[in-house]
This record gives structure tokens, C-alpha cells and sequence, in this order.
């Protein structure tokens, strides 16, 4: 029908080859065929024509930036604006020219004058979420995708893109229908499975988790995010073989995946001294903080807080005032509802920003800090006790975080700590990483660093720390006290 309409105004063009109107027309039409060369002939012959016309500045504008001519069609998308400062169209255009070439804050304010001038335009909301999405403003972005949708409820990227921001916002339970209704009109959305990959994980749904991550591997073999994930959920699940071929793809396709690399130094028996890679830890509880405490608490049984508590109570001589305390790996808080008593000041360190956020929201701290927990022992000081709950855990060799300690406790200071135990009847090493990823260390071993560094050893007790797979965790809870 289009050719037909483009010949009938080219006829008319031979009677009046200087009609502005007929010229804008054809030109409209061959844009719409994606004819962008031809196009831009009749437009710009328009303008030239009518050089004070918005819409025809506007359009023209549209064209070159079709056909790759950046910087002319934001001279004509603001010579549009010159003559109509009120046309949001205008404005909403220049804006998505600007976010394509990066420059998100002129887009961010193109987009809203757009929707001043016309507080229902779904392309401008859509746009400027998007905007404030890759400006980390995705609350924001989050309420433009909505209002989007009031008027364009059938917009599949929105609906696409408000699921993914509020599953980086933690916002599962609503992410999770806009995340479906995108794979019923794309069942091969890949974004989409991979998010429900992330809801299903974080929620405990590990098979469904399972089954989306499998499905975007088949169909994306390089998504290596989907592949980690997915190697993740099969240890989780006791499938060592899975995961760590898993793994492997992954740290493939990323060599930089500092956790893929660790997870198959764990699988394989490779054990490094210096323990987990920071980015591991801190990437791996920012993944589990919201569903953290219901994992070790109801599931793994987790009581070690409790039992540090009950050691320091039953043997600390001179717990007299109220003390300095630090809770280094303090995960989502689990401690200070145990130590909030004898504390003055209880600070919560932890290299997870997103597991200080729900540490805030259980409160009991004085203040809580985000920084490597041998970093903050050796730049902080006069703490009267020092607690590291299941931090062992991620460290190999622990003479020198012993010495930082020490260093950061007032004389006759406390530390008090657990490990997971290598069996000192069949195991001689100091310390294994084992498949879990987790370290444990033999007794034997921190006898000899509190002989070696003066620690006065005050009580140990023997418990079973946690469940993994239904089988018992063994460790020991220390109190050690700074030799004066």
C-alpha cells in the first residue's frame, strides 16, 4: 500500500514540486520502509522548504539518527525545541539520541521534560527508566516502568525490565509474575529465565532455580553468569561432578571469575594459604543475604552465636563495665542480640554491603562497616573483646590475622572464635579446603599459634556447628585472652 501512496504523492509532486507537505510525506513513507537514503532527500527538501515547521525539523531528526548522522539530527532535534519548547516528542527523541551515545544525565533530562509537557507518554517513562536503571537509580526506574505500563500494558520490554530491576532490588515475590508474563510472549527470553534462575535461588526453589539455568546454558552455552549459578545449585545439591564441570565452563569463559576459580581449587583438593578470595566472600553473601538467616538458622541449625556467647559468659574473669566489642564477619547480625548486654560499643564489619543492610534492619549495632576484617584489625584498636563466628572458615593460614588481633585488643583483651575441625586422628595438615569451599583447621594448629604468639588460652569446647546435607558439621569454640 506504501508503494502505491509514495507514487500517488510523486505524481502530485509533478504539478507542484515545491509542496513542503507532499515532500514530508514521501520522505515519512520511505523512512518507514527503512529507505533512510531517499528519505532523508524528500525531508531535508521539506525543511528547506519550511524551516520553521517543529514536526518536520523532528522527523528529519529521527532519519538521521536512523541512518547513523548523530550530530545533525540533534542540531534538528533541538531546532525542533528552538521553535516549540513544549513538544515532548521532540524532547524524547533527543533524549534516546543522547542515551545511545552515553550521555545518560542530558537523556535523564530530556526524557523528563518530555513527560512535563505529557505525564502520560509511555515511551518517555519507559525511556527515562531505562535511563535511571543504568544510573543505579532503579527505585525510580521501577515506578517509570509501572507508569509505562498504565498506559502501554502490553509493552514487553517494560514488562521485561521492570521484572529484572526488581530482582536487583530484592523485590522477588513482585518480580516474579512480570518475569513470567515476559517468557509467555518469549519463551526463549533468556534474561528472563536467567532472573528466575536468581528468584528461584535466592527464594530456596533450587530445582526450579536448577531448571531455568539449564534451559539458558542449552540455549546460551556463553552465558557464563548462568553457568556459575548453576554449579553453585548443584553443589548445593551434592552433585560434585555437575558443578564442578559447571564451574569449569564458567571460569572458561571468564578466567577473571576469581569464585569459579575457587570453587574448582575446592572440588579438586588445591588448597591456597591465604584463603577464599575476598570478591568470593563478599559475592557469595550478597547473593544469600535475604535468605540467609532462614537458611542457617532452620535449615543448617546454625548456633554458634549462641555458644560464643555461653563461653564468654561462663569464663571472661573481669566482665565488670561494659566493653568495646567487635563482630568481624558479622553476616546479617546474628551475634548482637547475644553480646548487645556486655557491649558499650558493638561494631559489625563484613565485607557484604547487601548483609550489613539486613544487619541494620536487625539493629543492636553502634555501627556497622563494610571493610575487610583483617584491614579493620589493623587500623583499629583497644577493643576489649573480638568475636569472628564462622570466619575460619574462609581463611587457610591464620597466624597472621591472630597477630592483627592482638595487636587490636587492649591488654587482657578477649577472642573469641569458632573452626571447622580437620579429625585430628587421620588428618596431619594445619588446615584443607574442602569441597564445600570452606576451610577447616586441625587443633593442633591453633594450639601451636597461641603458644607460638603468647595467647592464654581460656576455654575450648567441642559442638556440632551447623548441618550440611543432613550431616553434622564438627568444630570447636575458642576464648582466648591477650597475654598482658
Amino acid at each position: 500500500m506504501s508503494e502505491v501512496e509514495i507514487e500517488s504523492l510523486k505524481a502530485q509532486l509533478v504539478s507542484q514540486p515545491e509542496n513542503a507537505l507532499t515532500l514530508y510525506q514521501i520522505g515519512m513513507l520511505l523512512a518507514f520502509q527503512k529507505n533512510y537514503i531517499d528519505a532523508l532527500s524528500y525531508l531535508e527538501h521539506a525543511v528547506t522548504l519550511e524551516p520553521n515547521n517543529p514536526l518536520f525539523h523532528n522527523n528529519f531528526g529521527n532519519a538521521l539518527k536512523c541512518s547513523q548522522q548523530f550530530e545533525r539530527a540533534e542540531q534538528h532535534y533541538s531546532k525542533a525545541l528552538d521553535l516549540n519548547p513544549n513538544y515532548p516528542q521532540a524532547h524524547n527523541n533527543l533524549g534516546v539520541l543522547y542515551y545511545f551515545q552515553g550521555k545518560l544525565l542530558e537523556a535523564k533530562k530530556q526524557f523528563e521534560q518530555a513527560l512535563r509537557y505529557f505525564p502520560t507518554y509511555g515511551d518517555a517513562h519507559f525511556n527515562l527508566a531505562n535511563t535511571l536503571a543504568q544510573i543505579n537509580q532503579l527505585p525510580y526506574a521501577v515506578i517509570h516502568y509501572k507508569q509505562c505500563l498504565t498506559t502501554q500494558p502490553n509493552h514487553l520490554q517494560a514488562i521485561h525490565n521492570l521484572g529484572v530491576s526488581l530482582t536487583a532490588l530484592g523485590c522477588f515475590e513482585e518480580a516474579e509474575p512480570y518475569l513470567l508474563q515476559a517468557i509467555t510472549h518469549d519463551e526463549l527470553n533468556i534474561e528472563a529465565h536467567y532472573h528466575l534462575g536468581l528468584i528461584y535461588a535466592s527464594t530456596n526453589r533450587l530445582a526450579q532455580a536448577i531448571e531455568h539455568y539449564r534451559l539458558v546454558t542449552t540455549q546460551r552455552p556463553d552465558h557464563a553468569n548462568a553457568w556459575h549459578n548453576l554449579a553453585t545449585l548443584l553443589l548445593h545439591q551434592n552433585q560434585r561432578e555437575a558443578a564442578q564441570a559447571a564451574y569449569q565452563q564458567a571460569f572458561t569463559l571468564d578466567p577473571n571469575n576469581i569464585t569459579a576459580k575457587h570453587m574448582l581449587d575446592a572440588l579438586v583438593g588445591n588448597t591456597a594459604p591465604e584463603g577464599a578470595p575476598r570478591e568470593y566472600v563478599r559475592a557469595l553473601f550478597d547473593q544469600y543475604a535475604p535468605s540467609y538467616d532462614d537458611q542457617v538458622t532452620h535449615q543448617l541449625h546454625y548456633q554458634v552465636p549462641h555458644h560464643l556467647r555461653t563461653l564468654v559468659g561462663k569464663h571472661a574473669k573481669n566482665l565488670t563495665g561494659l566493653w568495646k566489642v567487635a563482630d568481624l564477619g558479622c553476616g546479617t547480625g546474628l551475634c548482637a542480640p547475644y553480646f548487645r548486654d556486655l557491649s558499650e560499643r558493638l561494631i559489625g564489619v563484613d565485607v557484604s554491603p547487601k548483609m550489613l543492610d539486613m544487619a541494620s534492619r536487625r539493629g543492636g549495632y553502634d555501627s556497622l562497616i563494610v571493610e575487610d576484617a583483617l584491614h579493620y584489625l589493623n587500623t583499629n584498636y583497644q577493643h576489649d573483646l573480638i568475636i569472628a563466628a564462622d570466619v575460619f572458615v574462609y581463611f587457610g593460614e591464620l597466624s597472621s590475622f591472630f597477630q592483627s588481633t592482638q595487636k587490636s585488643l587492649k591488654p587482657g583483651g578477649y577472642f573469641t572464635f569458632s573452626i571447622e575441625t580437620l579429625d585430628p586422628l587421620n588428618d596431619s595438615k594445619d588446615y584443607q579446603l574442602h569441597q564445600t569451599g570452606r576451610y577447616a583447621h586441625h587443633p593442633d594448629y591453633i594450639t601451636q599459634i597461641c603458644q607460638t604468639q603468647s595467647w592464654q588460652c581460656i576455654a575450648i569446647e567441642s559442638l556440632t556447628l551447623r548441618t550440611q546435607s543432613d550431616q553434622p558439621v564438627l568444630g570447636l569454640v575458642y576464648l582466648l585472652r591477650k597475654i598482658t
